[in-house]
C-alpha cells in the first residue's frame, strides 16, 4: 500500500512541472510568431536588409506591425528599400524606421489593396527573379482578353489598328513546356481589332509579340505585351480585378520606379492565371 502511494506521489510530482514546461514553450512560440495582419509588402531590395538585426528581408515579404517595432536595416547607409504599407509606397535607405512610423499599423483602410498586392507578392516569393525578367520593351498594353470556343477579343490590349491586320506571336508564361504560337493574325474594322479564331490559344497567360513580315518569315518588331486569356463565363472578373491593380499602383506615380510597377502588375496577372488553371 504504502509502495503504491509513494508511485503515485512521484507521478504527481513529475507531472507539475512537465505540464508548466510545456505551457511555458507555448507562451515563448506565441510571443515569438506573428500576432498581427501584415500591413505591407516589400516591392524592391538593394543591397542587404534584416529585421531587428538579425531576421533577413526578401521581396515580396509581408511586413507586419511586429516587424516595424523590431526596425528595419540595411547592411550599409546606401542600400536601398522599397515597400508599400497601407497601399502606400515608401522608399528608404540604410534605416527605416522613421518613414515607418507613420505607417497604418492596427487598421486595415485599404483591405482591397492588400488582398491585391498578397496575390501579386505571392509570385516574387516564389520567384525571386521574377522582377530581373520583366522587361518593357515599347509595349502595348497588358491585359486580360476573353475567350469562348477559341474565338478572341484581344480590344482590351491592342487599342488600335493602323494596318488591316496586325500579326502576333503568342508564347506562354509558367508553362512547362513553353507554347509558341505564330503568326496569329488579328483583323481590324474600322481602327479596332475583331474577334478572330485563334486555335491553340486556350486559357492562360501569354506574352504578345508584334510581328512584321520578312523575307524569311516573321520577325519580332520588338514591341510586346502580357494577356491573361480568360474563360468569357470569368473574364469581366478577372479584367476587373487586374484594372483596380494597375489603379493602385498608378497612384504611386513616381514613388516607384517604371520597372517594378510593371513587375507587381505582371505578377497578379500570373496569380490570376494560376486562378484560372484552378477553376477554368
Amino acid at each position: 500500500m504504502e509502495s503504491s502511494m509513494s508511485m503515485r506521489c512521484s507521478s504527481i510530482r513529475l507531472t507539475v512541472p512537465i505540464i508548466g514546461l510545456l505551457a511555458l514553450g507555448a507562451a515563448s512560440s506565441s510571443s515569438i510568431g506573428q500576432t498581427s495582419e501584415p500591413i505591407g509588402y516589400v516591392l524592391k531590395v538593394e543591397g542587404s536588409w534584416t529585421i531587428g538585426g538579425s531576421r533577413p528581408l526578401r521581396l515580396g515579404q509581408a511586413l507586419h506591425k511586429e516587424d516595424l517595432v523590431a526596425g528595419l536595416a540595411g547592411a550599409g547607409p546606401n542600400d536601398r528599400l522599397t515597400l508599400v504599407a497601407g497601399g502606400v509606397p515608401h522608399s528608404c535607405a540604410g534605416r527605416c524606421e522613421k518613414i515607418l512610423a507613420a505607417a497604418p499599423v492596427d487598421s486595415r483602410p485599404r483591405a482591397l489593396a492588400d488582398s491585391l498586392l498578397k496575390s501579386a507578392m505571392k509570385i516574387f516569393q516564389d520567384k525571386p527573379d521574377f522582377p530581373l525578367m520583366v522587361s518593357i520593351r515599347g509595349r502595348i498594353n497588358d491585359g486580360v482578353a476573353a475567350t469562348d470556343n477559341e474565338r478572341l477579343d484581344l480590344s482590351s490590349v491592342l487599342k488600335e489598328c493602323r494596318t488591316e491586320r496586325i500579326d502576333l506571336r503568342f508564347q506562354s508564361i509558367a508553362e512547362s513546356p513553353v507554347r509558341t504560337i505564330e503568326p496569329v493574325a488579328v483583323p481590324c474594322d474600322n481602327g479596332r481589332p475583331s474577334t478572330l479564331l485563334a486555335r491553340g490559344v486556350g486559357p492562360g497567360l501569354y506574352q504578345l509579340d508584334l510581328l512584321q513580315k520578312s523575307s524569311d518569315g516573321y520577325v519580332a518588331r520588338g514591341v510586346s505585351a502580357w494577356v491573361l486569356v480568360s474563360p468569357k463565363t470569368r473574364h469581366a472578373q478577372d479584367a476587373s480585378a487586374f484594372a483596380e491593380l494597375v489603379t493602385l499602383t498608378k497612384e504611386w506615380g513616381s514613388q516607384v520606379d517604371p520597372e517594378t510597377v510593371v513587375a507587381v502588375q505582371r505578377a497578379y496577372l500570373e496569380s490570376l492565371a494560376g486562378q484560372v488553371r484552378a477553376r477554368p
